[in-house]
């Protein structure tokens, strides 16, 4: 398909991932994007349903260790579940892992980066059904006070599995990773937890 083939055009491309943390019900989720100028391109995905801890680990620690298209940098969420793999992650591979607190407007912000990219066209992913649903499913919204909301629904997708935005959470680390926070200085205004958050 075309992000296959920019993808083979463009070897030394540096590689950036997000990677959602879940042990039951929810799937974890990875996204690995290449970064041709401002633009990223989802080259590669996976979701995990019950997979044990260990063994998640063990599949980031092969990505990050693998010489050829080495991933420069992986944002992994530590609010919770993900908090002790995050930190083992930072350890081993030092300046290369990002711990993110996902906690209500630090949520709120990396959502706006992955909405501004996406509504920018400076991001690309593969037509994919459960792909779709997954980053549609998440809402932005404004209550009176003008404070943002982010709202994500469990639901039932395409293949009959439960989703809560799984891979829209990997889109938004991957987004972070990619980006780094020095470049993004969008300020939240205040926001209320709404779970694992996102924006439409």
């Amino acid at each position: 398909d075309e992000i296959a083939a920019i993808e083979a055009a463009n070897p030394n491309a540096p590689r950036f991932a997000g990677y959602d943390v879940a042990r039951h019900v929810h799937a974890s989720a990875y996204h690995e994007y290449i970064k041709l100028g401002v633009t990223l391109y989802l080259v590669h995905r996976e979701t995990f349903h019950d997979m044990p801890f260990d063994a998640q680990e063990k599949f980031l620690k092969g990505k990050m260790r693998r010489r050829e298209k080495p991933i420069a940098r992986l944002a992994m969420d530590s609010t919770g579940l993900g908090m002790q793999m995050a930190e083992t992650m930072a350890k081993e591979f030092p300046g290369r892992v990002d711990q993110v607190n996902l906690e209500s407007h630090r949520r709120h912000e990396l959502c706006m980066l992955l909405k501004d990219h996406v509504d920018n066209r400076r991001s690309y992913f593969p037509a994919d059904d459960n792909l779709r649903e997954d980053m549609s499913a998440p809402t932005l919204y404004t209550v009176t006070n003008g404070a943002m909301r982010v709202h994500v629904p469990q639901f039932e997708n395409a293949d009959g599995e439960v989703s809560h935005a799984d891979e829209f959470m990997a889109a938004v680390l991957g987004h972070s990773a990619a980006e780094g926070e020095q470049t993004w200085t969008f300020t939240p205004e205040a926001v209320e937890d709404q779970g694992a958050g996102s924006a439409e």
